[in-house]
């Protein structure tokens, strides 16, 4: 028997005895959620050189790393956080490889340069687009999701919008649209596959806004749209995701862009005036399971960002999945903290 027929033979033979192997094998087949993957786990984490650091020089990077530590081990794979136009690019530089060592992915939060809540003159308006250019460059390859400024449908929030119906809201809204502009054309003439996003709108007014959007063709502008969509309780939440749908579905282009939920959460021992008041840290850590599977059940398969990880420097619960004392940074992991970890 030649060589090249003996190797043939054995080969043959291989297979034969893999083929029964298989064919006595038990498998079990992914169900189709866990085959689609579940939606990403998020935190919005605020503005780390302020909540610790005087945003320009001085940081704390032992609480810095204890947060991003907690968010790790947590499950978290995404982290929202403030993209400060006065805190220097050398901050970042030590940030975000710091994210990156725990599998962190950054949504930068987009600020601007004075006015910081208007569109600013020709002049202004070069000088974010040249500053944008230079951070893009700089971090594309760490940050690949922008998003422009946070809530701009609000007034007294990231940007000058009065109340809808009144005089001035449109031209309050165009304004928007040109700023939205100017940064998604510099970043994507910088980094053509970013993710960029107009900031998170609020459930408050949230449908004259869209309409004024609509109005001005402003998915030309954006590859995704953030939405926050606070309530009273989970299935509050997604009657807003729902709403939320149908005011896109006025135009095809818009209701084409995926749905980031930038923020969501619920809150203990802040104002009643602030959206999801809970009575207890229980009920905040049931309607965070709820919540997130609700929003994954309804089609969100881009990362959900809980709002917050915790409320700045103080040591207060509030929307946080932790409390921290900010002199000794003892942590207390609240239940929320406990909910969210045992999620997929």
């Amino acid at each position: 028997m030649s060589f090249v027929l003996r190797r043939l033979l054995a080969v043959l033979l291989s297979c034969t005895i893999m083929l029964a192997m298989i064919s006595s094998a038990t498998f079990t087949v992914p169900d189709a959620a866990a085959s689609a993957g579940a939606s990403p786990k998020g935190v919005s984490w605020g503005d780390p050189s302020r909540d610790w650091g005087n945003g320009t020089s001085s940081f704390n990077w032992t609480a810095i790393t204890g947060d991003l530590d907690d968010m790790k081990n947590a499950g978290i794979t995404w982290v929202r956080f403030e993209f400060e136009y006065d805190t220097p690019f050398s901050f970042y530089d030590q940030l975000l490889p710091l994210m990156t060592q725990r599998g962190l992915q950054p949504l930068a939060l987009v600020s601007k340069n004075p006015p910081k809540d208007d569109l600013g003159d020709d002049a202004s308006r070069k000088q974010f687009r040249d500053w944008l250019g230079q951070a893009v460059t700089r971090y594309k390859g760490s940050i690949r999701s922008w998003e422009i400024g946070n809530e701009p449908n609000l007034g007294g929030s990231s940007w000058k919008t009065p109340d809808p119906g009144t005089a001035g809201y449109a031209d309050a809204a165009h304004r928007y649209v040109l700023h939205l502009q100017d940064a998604y054309s510099t970043i994507k003439s910088i980094q053509p596959d970013a993710v960029v996003m107009p900031g998170g709108i609020s459930e408050w007014t949230m449908l004259p806004w869209i309409q004024e959007l609509i109005s001005q063709n402003a998915y030309q502008w954006m590859d995704a749209i953030a939405f926050h969509p606070y309530a009273s309780d989970p299935n509050g939440i997604a009657g807003r995701i729902t709403a939320f749908r149908q005011a896109l579905g006025a135009q095809s282009q818009l209701a084409a862009k995926p749905i980031w939920i930038t923020e969501i959460g619920f809150h203990t021992g802040l104002s009643s005036s602030l959206p999801g008041t809970v009575p207890d840290e229980q009920t905040k850590a049931t309607y965070l399971t709820q919540t997130i599977t609700k929003l994954r059940d309804s089609g969100i398969t881009t990362p959900i960002f809980w709002y917050d990880l915790h409320e700045g420097r103080s040591a207060s619960a509030g929307y946080g999945l932790v409390s921290k004392d900010p002199n000794s940074l003892a942590t207390t992991y609240l239940p929320a903290y406990t909910a969210y970890k045992q999620l997929p």
